[in-house]
């Protein structure tokens, strides 16, 4: 007769195989998208190869996208694994959740130190596309300024021309 700790140490060991199986599965979508060179990771690769940023963002848009499919397997293999039972479902999901979170922690780790260097890049060409567009704007006044200034002239010598021929 089996003993509710020997159960319990004998269902969490199952959870945790559980969870690793679908881990598994996980990683082979990661390996398949690889040789089946897939186009949510090669075409950034070309289309972003001269802009480090915009690459490494495309790659944490794949691992985040890759990584949101684990509760797509998870709910499936519990259901079709732990079809009647509720309780074990719960618990099964539960491990499954703090894989899961460990796994986004050491991704969001990785992912934040890049983003330091991305915000500043940001932030530094946010002030040089202002100072242009500030520059832009100041020409854009003299510019201004300078044609209002050759209208009026023109006008006022127009005028002038206009009232000599009238007398």
């Amino acid at each position: 007769m089996m003993l509710a700790s020997e159960f319990s140490h004998d269902f969490e060991r199952k959870s945790v195989l559980f969870c690793l199986e679908t881990l598994k599965e996980l990683r082979s979508y990661l390996i398949q998208d690889f040789l089946q060179k897939s186009r949510e990771i090669y075409l950034p690769s070309f289309k972003f190869e001269r802009n480090e940023y915009l690459l490494e963002q495309s790659i944490n848009k794949y691992f985040l996208v890759w990584s949101s499919r684990y509760w797509l397997i998870v709910e499936s293999a519990i259901q079709r694994e732990f079809s009647n039972l509720d309780q074990e479902k719960r618990q099964v999901q539960d491990q499954c959740a703090h894989i899961f979170l460990k796994l986004l922690e050491n991704m969001s780790e990785e992912m934040s130190n890049r983003s330091l260097g991305l915000a500043h890049e940001i932030l530094e060409k946010n002030i040089q596309f202002l100072t242009k567009l500030i520059a832009t704007g100041d020409i854009s006044n003299k510019t201004y300024d300078e044609l209002s200034y050759l209208h009026h002239r023109d006008k006022a010598l127009f005028e002038r021309e206009f009232d000599k021929l009238k007398a």
